[in-house]
């Protein structure tokens, strides 16, 4: 029962729904620590904010937020019950145990406890979760910090400084690498269609206005990996938002032809970016594939994907280690082959420590147990994010953005880097079959 405003112990107990029973638990956690509540969301806020934009900040972040959760669990351990039992949390935390068993017949354990040490971010679901029931407000945090990141990208476009610039040529990926950027404000475009087709007012005209910014900051980034996974995500989004919202199908129709409309915009002023990197990756690839010739961007990748597949077939159920790719695969004949017709490329190019896809990293680094709980994970995410209540204006975006991040991945190792591994544990977070609705009521969609 309620009284006096307060959830009584008793109601949480009798509840079996486990959503209900979560957003119970955690409104008990709340009214018993109030001030503690609006600090842990302020500090989440923060981390996720600084995540979007560059390593030491979000690092600080990240530490603060771990250690007032640890300091408020006296007043929050109740609330964690239901998402300790998630099968999702559960295959994660399985998959990382994996990770570092592995290291012990690596034969680069160094390297490997410095790549176990992006899934810190394992821990995000945890730091999160006694204000998961705020979703809206952590999204628009990593939502601003995309948009500052945006701007410190049009700094560097217009050449007014060269100060922590990631990107070479015509690519601006700001304070971060511009495949990652690109990953972010591929996300942040999904976000904000939802919000579109879900707002009404100045908002969804201030959401259409940054979905334009998001969209230029992707398309500056020169990211040919995020532009492929928004190319397949924002259609797929709008399928499920017909399918799944009928009331919706009308705005989402327009929606769809203004986004088309400004994506010709769009790509109409990055055409020379746009028509330079499917060039050059046309040009790459055949030089790849019939000269040898890993020196680019896409023959490194095509490469790398071949020699982490060779390796994995070499151990393929427990890999050979974590961190241990450089060492396997200065190994095998055709990167040797290529060492010796390409010596320009083989120290300062085509020596890497991750084979540029994370599927395939992990195959020849943990084998197929290792890739298989990472793929469980993300078949969970996808599962569960289709359904997921849809009770807030970004509710449409998070499985398109969980595919982008997917579809991106294959183009870089994204789960070894703390921003996007942390990205993916978001999505994943809002993605949790115990997720409680959104405790403001007055902004829950029909």
């Amino acid at each position: 029962m309620i009284t006096d405003g307060k959830v009584s112990p008793v109601t949480v107990a009798e509840t079996t729904d486990p959503r209900i029973r979560a957003a119970r638990l955690l409104e008990v956690a709340r009214q018993s620590d109030p001030k503690g509540d609006r600090v842990q969301i302020v500090l989440a806020m923060l981390l996720l904010f600084t995540m979007s934009l560059t390593t030491a900040p979000s690092g600080i972040a990240f530490a603060a937020l771990a250690v007032y959760t640890i300091l408020r669990l006296h007043k929050t351990s109740a609330c964690y019950e239901p998402v300790l039992r998630t099968p999702l949390l559960r295959i994660a935390l399985v998959w990382v145990i994996w990770c570092a068993v592995t290291i012990f017949w690596s034969s680069s354990p160094e390297q490997g406890f410095d790549e176990l040490s992006s899934t810190r971010m394992l821990l995000l679901p945890l730091l999160l979760w006694p204000v998961i029931n705020r979703g809206p407000w952590l999204i628009v945090a990593v939502l601003a910090g995309v948009l500052v990141q945006n701007g410190v990208q049009l700094i560097h476009a217009l050449n007014l400084t060269d100060a922590l610039r990631h990107g070479e040529g015509l690519r601006v990926g700001g304070l971060l690498h511009p495949i990652q950027t690109g990953v972010l404000c591929s996300c942040a475009v999904c976000w904000y269609l939802s919000a579109i087709i879900h707002e009404k007012s100045w908002r969804r005209w201030g959401a259409v206005v940054l979905a334009g910014i998001a969209f230029a900051g992707l398309i500056a980034t020169g990211s040919r990996g995020p532009w492929l996974a928004l190319a397949v995500a924002l259609p797929l989004q709008v399928i499920l938002i017909v399918i799944r919202r009928p009331a919706a199908r009308k705005a989402a129709l327009i929606a769809t032809i203004c986004g088309i409309l400004a994506g010709v915009v769009v790509m109409f002023l990055g055409y020379r970016m746009i028509s330079e990197r499917f060039e050059d990756a046309k040009t790459e690839f055949r030089a790849a594939i019939e000269e040898g010739d890993y020196g680019t961007s896409v023959g490194l990748r095509i490469g790398l994907w071949s020699w982490a597949w060779n390796t994995f077939r070499e151990k393929p159920l427990l890999g050979h280690g974590l961190g241990s790719f450089r060492e396997v695969m200065i190994t095998q004949p055709s990167y040797m082959k290529a060492e010796e017709r390409w010596p320009e490329h083989a120290v300062e190019y085509m020596q890497r420590d991750h084979a540029h896809s994370s599927y395939l990293h992990l195959l020849s680094s943990t084998g197929i147990f290792g890739a298989a709980f990472f793929v469980a994970l993300l078949i969970m995410a996808l599962i569960g994010a289709w359904r997921s209540p849809l009770d807030h204006p970004f509710a449409d975006g998070v499985l398109p953005a969980l595919v982008v991040w997917i579809i991106a991945a294959q183009f870089d190792a994204l789960h070894l880097n703390a921003h996007m591994l942390g990205l993916l544990m978001f999505l994943v977070m809002l993605s949790l079959p115990v997720r409680p609705r959104y405790i403001d009521e007055s902004a829950v969609m029909d």
